[in-house]
């Protein structure tokens, strides 16, 4: 049996090159990378993540999906698509058909 878990936050911690949100911080210090989580769930028999963008680095995802092109069989992201922009129309309208949505604006 594969076991997916679908909801995982990981991060770099706030720095010059990867800035936080002001005033926001991350739940816990200190910060979890995608090697800590491939520890994590060969300790705990999980296979896969879907890992989520954390609130706190806005609407950053380029951590995450490094940690995708170096596991692509272990990680996927979920992502953020902002439906009422002008320039993401289409691609809300194709998730829509087929997908669930969640606009975010």
């Amino acid at each position: 049996m594969i076991i997916t878990d679908a909801g995982s936050h990981i991060w770099r911690a706030s720095s010059p090159d990867n800035p936080w949100m002001p005033g926001r911080k991350a739940h816990l210090d200190p910060s979890i990378d995608y090697e800590d989580l491939r520890r994590l769930m060969v300790e705990t028999g999980v296979h896969r993540h879907v890992l989520i963008p954390p609130s706190w680095e806005s609407d950053r995802a380029d951590y995450l999906l490094e940690g995708v092109a170096k596991y692509p069989a272990q990680f996927v992201v979920m992502g953020r698509i902002h439906c009422r922009r002008r320039k993401t129309d289409a691609t809300c309208s194709r998730l829509g058909s087929g997908g669930q949505q969640r606009c975010t604006d």
